[in-house]
């Protein structure tokens, strides 16, 4: 068994050898492959496999504004009831503005 094997070895790196163009091509195939594999693999791990690192990932919302100025203010959002939130969520805007006292000019001469 072992000895097929170690001929079958033998005889792909003698082809491999003797033709360098497709040894450098299926070197760059593999090693392409290998690497967005891993890529993909990566970012699906990260996004659908790990949950979230929140004590209640269901109550996890998203805050957004909606500008009527520049966007259409006709369009409507249906939302279900799975998608509203179970609490109630107040929020305010203040602006604070800084006054300082006038510096003090100089005298021309």
């Amino acid at each position: 068994m072992f000895e097929t094997f170690w001929q079958d070895l033998r005889t792909g790196a003698r082809v491999l050898l003797k033709s360098p163009g497709f040894t450098v091509v299926a070197i760059l195939s593999l090693a392409l492959g290998i690497g967005a594999n891993t890529a993909i693999f990566t970012i699906i791990n990260a996004v659908f496999l790990h949950p979230l690192p929140l004590q209640e990932p269901s109550r996890l919302v998203e805050v957004f504004t909606h500008d009527t100025k520049t966007v259409n203010a006709n369009v409507t959002f249906q939302l279900t009831g799975s998608s509203l939130p179970t609490t109630t969520i107040t929020a305010t805007r203040t602006r604070s503005s800084r006054v300082s006292p006038p510096r003090p000019t100089l005298p021309c001469p």
